[in-house]
């Protein structure tokens, strides 16, 4: 009868259900069994009415076993307080290192800087007395003035004569002081800055140019269609760039065929129109003259000059033209070379890879020709190549192929506009 009616009591098992919970307390007085072995029956009831408490106490119970846990992460307070201080004190730690690498790199360009700046003092020491004077400072302008052809004949002159004075110091000045290395660094750093400038000017006036001369030419009579495809295209001389920049944009070698000209002879109409342009021009003809037939010149000498030529359209980003005139030079057998006139130049592909700021000058085809007296760190943007024979339409294959490799080369025949 008892157990039936403990049995009756179902609605009961809830808080029974709460009591049955109560087990994981029941488990300490289990840990304290040493007690209960000197007092047994005494013990156990003593534990079923310290279970009784707890649970007659089910809802405190469970906020109060996640405060007795908070009192160990109270204890371990300070772990949480030690990320906010990390946390403050990782940015000091990143500007100092981000203040370090700025600096190392401030003082590896300035050691650049310094180091660029004593081989142009050493070149332009002409006497080796350890100083500049006027003439020599003038040279060294010159030949600077030489790569990016900014400055005219009549303005070059006070141009120099001011920036000597300039680089001299306040107490002497003068045309007749001697300019220290030192006083040679803090001026050629600000002449750097000043000759960048100067090339993103030229290449700003050259783009527009180029623009103005595509809209006057008519472009368009001359849709860029009319240069899409293979075979030899056929444009007058006033409309000759937009040709050009088809040919480069198919990564094709222009090869002008020159019809400028009439049957006597004499200086053509593109020749002069390049003779005036500003390009680097490598006349051939007048080469193999001077180094096959005359013998005046010798190979080396003549490859020399070549060189010189090539380096200077690298840095001023014009265009380094072939003039052939009539004739068939010796390039792929005798003249080009990998250390002066390199028979990828005729590769358009290669010559636009190694281009501009992000070109790989060193490592191109080009790397061999460069030494470290050029001061070249890259190649000009606006760097190209051109060919110009004056080989007829119908002859220009069959005398150029086995010297150029014309099957990476677009030929344009160029006529006078009548």
């Amino acid at each position: 009868r008892p157990i039936k009616t403990s049995m009756a009591k179902p609605a009961v098992t809830k808080p029974a259900g709460l009591v049955a919970k109560a087990p994981p307390p029941a488990a300490k007085p289990a840990a304290a069994k040493p007690v209960a072995n000197s007092a047994a029956p005494t013990a156990t009831p003593a534990a079923k009415s310290a279970v009784k408490p707890v649970a007659a106490k089910p809802t405190a119970a469970r906020p109060g076993a996640h405060k007795p846990a908070a009192t160990p992460a109270a204890k371990s307070s300070p772990k949480p307080l030690p990320p906010p201080a990390k946390a403050t004190a990782q940015p000091a730690d990143k500007d100092a290192a981000l203040e370090t690498v700025v600096a190392a790199a401030a003082a590896a360009a300035g050691v650049e800087a310094a180091a660029a700046a004593l081989a142009a003092f050493s070149l332009a020491d002409k006497d080796g007395d350890g100083h500049l004077n006027f003439r020599e400072f003038a040279g060294f302008v010159k030949v600077a003035n030489e790569e990016v052809a900014y400055l005219d004949d009549s303005s070059l002159p006070i141009f120099i004569k001011k920036e000597f004075v300039k680089a001299s110091s306040k107490e002497v000045g003068g045309t007749t002081h001697l300019l220290s290395p030192a006083e040679f660094e803090v001026w050629h750093a600000a002449f750097l800055a000043a000759r960048d400038t100067w090339e993103e000017e030229l290449a700003a006036k050259r783009a527009a140019a180029r623009v103005t001369t595509a809209t006057e030419s008519g472009a368009a009579a001359l849709p860029p269609a009319r240069f899409g495809g293979d075979g030899v295209w056929e444009v007058k001389l006033d409309a000759l760039q937009l040709a050009l920049e088809s040919a480069y944009a198919l990564k094709r070698t222009p090869l002008l065929i020159d019809a400028t000209g009439d049957e006597v002879g004499g200086t053509t109409a593109l020749e002069t129109f390049y003779a005036y342009s500003g390009h680097q021009l490598l006349e051939l003809k007048k080469m193999v003259v001077e180094v096959n037939v005359r013998k005046i010149v010798s190979l080396e000498d003549a490859l020399r000059s070549a060189r010189e030529k090539l380096v200077l359209a690298l840095k001023r980003g014009c265009t380094f033209m072939f003039l052939l005139s009539n004739s068939a030079p010796p390039l792929r057998s005798k003249f080009c070379t990998p250390t002066e006139l390199p028979v990828e130049l005729f590769d358009n592909s290669l010559v636009q890879a190694m281009r501009g700021y992000d070109g790989d000058l060193k490592g191109s085809f080009l790397g061999k020709v460069i030494v470290k007296e050029d001061q070249l760190m890259f190649a000009h943007a606006d760097f190209n190549v051109a060919v110009v024979t004056r080989f007829p339409r119908e002859d220009y294959e069959q005398f150029l192929r086995e010297e150029l490799p014309l099957e990476l080369m677009q030929p344009i025949v160029v006529t006078i506009n009548r």
